[in-house]
């Protein structure tokens, strides 16, 4: 991707503090130069929701492509998503 990326899988996106959560994750000294972190809610094999704390902004963004793809990419690599995804950004 270029950017480092977490994916984080989640029951509902809606159900917690994305933003705070982001935040910490985002700023774990792990991540030299910080990471987006991804929340991702798999809803079926061929649809992810997906909400993304962005480094640079330094907060939620509306989407993210990287943050999409990384998304799909650690979601297929476990089994749990099709190659053909539809990323739906919240």
């Amino acid at each position: 991707m270029g950017v480092p990326h977490a994916v984080i899988f989640v029951k509902d996106i809606n159900d917690f503090d994305a933003k705070i959560i982001g935040k910490e994750i985002h700023d774990l000294k792990e991540f030299s130069n910080f990471a987006n972190v991804n929340f991702v809610q798999i809803q079926d094999k061929n649809n992810l929701k997906v909400i993304t704390y962005e480094r640079g902004v330094n907060d939620m963004t509306l989407a993210c492509g990287t943050g999409g793809t990384a998304s799909v990419i650690v979601a297929n690599s476990l089994g749990i998503c099709s190659s053909k995804v539809s990323v739906h950004f919240q």
